[in-house]
């Protein structure tokens, strides 16, 4: 059995600039992963069906998107009939805007073509992570140890971006539920974003600015969804009246992260999970990840 680390990912940035021809919102986002994780497993049982185990029961499903990835790679090297079991251990929550769907199917298939020699190259693995999702090439890359990536057309044309600076994010799932589709149609509302930010974004990152880059951060559905999500919106608020550095909420949402910086960043954003917690809401402590390997065993 061999395994690797699937992280989460924030969006430090993340801006609607128009629809293409077939209908799909194109944007300009900001990736970053975070030391959140699920953990995929992958076991060769030599012929037969493939097989999903995943610790969420609801997720155990042949439309789970791991289970696609695992599919549409066998097929794309030619070796359908090879079986396989791949287990899940979920700790990212279900629809939140972290890319918990994401990054399982890129860990499953970088964990695929380590195990058959790498037969795909790196474009070709990121072409079919594409027909699979938006975020999975983001994801394959962030697994793989590129953990920060500048997003255009639908966010899977990615370029290369320095890593957020150190510092402490607590990540607070709302347990509200967000389409996606419904979220970019509900944004076209809303004026255009204004030019310049990512670019901002990228100055404060390359100059290891960390207040620069949170006061250029921005995401476009915090004004489409919160209003969608009373227990975000109040949370958003609670967060930014904690003491926290910056808060935004990941992808269209509805799940909320306010960062932490300096000596006592850890400390503080213990303190707020510990206040909210009093509350029945849940908070997972992170960071911004730096350099990821892909445990593997």
């Amino acid at each position: 059995m061999i395994k690797r680390n699937g992280y989460a990912k924030i969006n430090l940035y993340l801006s609607v600039t128009g629809k293409a021809d077939n209908g799909y919102h194109t944007v300009e986002t900001v990736y970053q992963a975070i030391s959140l994780s699920d953990t995929v497993y992958l076991e060769p049982t030599g012929s037969g069906p493939l097989r999903l185990f995943c610790s969420d029961s609801s997720l155990q499903n042949e439309s789970n998107l791991a289970f696609r990835a695992m599919r549409g790679f066998l097929s794309a090297v030619g070796a359908p009939q090879k079986g396989f079991s791949l287990k899940l251990e979920k700790r990212i929550p279900v629809s939140s805007g972290l890319a918990g769907g994401s990054t399982d199917a890129a860990a499953t298939l970088l964990l695929l073509n380590s195990f058959f020699g790498s037969p795909l190259p790196k474009e070709s693995l990121l072409r079919l992570a594409a027909t699979l999702g938006a975020d999975v090439p983001f994801c394959v890359l962030a697994n793989a140890g590129e953990p920060s990536q500048v997003g255009t057309h639908f966010g899977e044309v990615l370029q290369p971006a320095p890593s957020l600076p150190p510092c402490t994010g607590l990540v607070i799932p709302t347990g509200e539920k967000i389409s996606t589709a419904e979220a970019y149609l509900a944004s076209d509302r809303f004026p255009p974003d204004s030019e310049g930010g990512c670019r901002e974004v990228l100055r404060a990152l390359e100059q290891n600015d960390l207040s620069g880059v949170f006061h250029a951060s921005y995401n476009r559905f915090e004004r489409v969804s919160l209003p969608q999500c009373p227990v975000a919106e109040r949370l958003f608020s609670v967060l930014a009246s904690s003491g926290a550095d910056c808060v935004r909420m990941s992808g269209s949402g509805p799940s909320l992260l306010a960062f932490f910086a300096g000596e006592s960043g850890e400390k503080r954003a213990r303190d707020v999970k510990l206040r909210i917690g009093k509350h029945g809401e849940t908070g997972f402590l992170c960071s911004p990840i730096q350099n990821v390997k892909g445990d593997r065993d």
